[in-house]
């Protein structure tokens, strides 16, 4: 209930990359919130293991994790943070509809050009 086993796992993660491969510059990106509210019950229903996949589904606990992640990266492992949480926690429509935790590809490429921008500069 605490993400106590993902955040050992999380660290140990970052140490070992750091180990292996010591000139490499990491990231990490923050959790995306949750819309429950995209995934139809009567559709969910039809599909197998959709109850199972959505049981915990709730922002609550995706705020929760995002906390502690953030906390553990950038106060205890010093990696800096791909911060889109609060991005997708006003970005419901562009959430994949029966799914709840996933957005659409231009969503993401859009977020992702926040953090990279596409270099408008040409060769003279």
């Amino acid at each position: 209930p605490y993400f106590t086993d993902h955040l050992n796992a999380t660290r140990q993660l970052v140490e070992t990359i750091r180990q292996l491969y010591p000139t490499v510059t990491l990231f990490w990106k923050s959790p995306s919130a949750a819309q429950p509210h995209r995934v139809p019950l009567e559709e969910c229903h039809r599909q197998p293991n959709c109850l199972s996949r959505i049981r915990y589904l709730s922002n609550s606990r995706i705020d929760y994790l995002y906390q502690q992640q953030i906390r553990l990266m950038r106060d205890e492992l010093f990696v800096p943070v791909l911060d889109v949480y609060e991005s997708s926690y006003l970005s419901a429509d562009r959430s994949i509809i029966g799914d709840g935790r996933h957005y659409d590809l231009p969503y993401n490429l859009m977020i992702l050009s926040r953090f990279y921008p596409p270099d408008n500069h040409t060769d003279s």
